[in-house]
């Protein structure tokens, strides 16, 4: 139940974080000159393609966030011990 909707907003919330969405809404509301480029964007942003991102658990729901994730970083790995070895390779990690 709900593994859509939870894995769906695991990968906003890693959006959000790396590419500082939040960040640059509040910058638009407070100037109106940003989208000019002054003040300058938040030098804090991430390339998703460079970071590595680890899931804890790879049940159903951490299943659906490393498919949902493999499109967008190079760098996915996931634990969980009570799993057996063997099955990254069925993900293509």
């Amino acid at each position: 139940y709900g593994v859509d909707e939870v894995s769906d907003t695991a990968l906003a919330m890693i959006l959000n974080l790396t590419r500082g969405i939040n960040t640059l809404r509040n910058l638009a509301k407070s100037s109106l000159t940003s989208w000019m480029g002054n003040p300058p964007p938040p030098s804090e942003l991430r390339r998703l393609q460079d970071l590595n991102i680890g899931i804890i658990g790879f049940g159903r729901i951490g299943s659906a966030l490393l498919n949902k994730c493999k499109p967008l970083c190079k760098n996915l790995s996931f634990y969980d011990p009570y799993i057996p070895t063997g099955i990254e390779k069925s993900f293509r990690c």
